[in-house]
């Protein structure tokens, strides 16, 4: 069978379409939404962070150590100067501090160990 050419004066009517492709898109759409919201959610998984912390105690040792020898000499001599321990220990607790932890007369021996 041959086939007729439209005629050029008539216009055909529209095609009708179907809403359903449609819906499948956007439903097909979300489940492929879903999923990746999925998959960034299973990466941020929590942490399970530890109750207690091991802590470590700072001994006036420690605080000794990390002075440089320069300031320990410094204090060497400052003591010799004064020669009286409570004047010397009420003068170093005043500039380091009273209620701190170890405590500026621990650290004040320790340094005294080290003359």
């Amino acid at each position: 069978m041959q086939t007729i050419p439209a005629r050029p004066d008539i216009t055909p009517p529209p095609k009708k379409r179907s809403k359903w492709p449609i819906i499948g898109a956007v439903i097909g759409g979300l489940l492929v939404f879903g999923a990746i919201s999925n998959a960034i959610e299973a990466d941020k998984t929590p942490v399970d962070t530890p109750t207690s912390v091991t802590s470590y105690e700072i001994t006036a040792e420690d605080v000794v150590d990390v002075m440089p020898p320069a300031q320990v000499q410094n204090f060497c001599m400052l003591y010799d100067s004064l020669g009286d321990y409570d004047v010397a220990l009420e003068s170093f607790t005043d500039g380091y501090g009273p209620s701190l932890d170890p405590s500026a007369q621990e650290v004040f021996d320790e340094l005294l160990t080290r003359c």
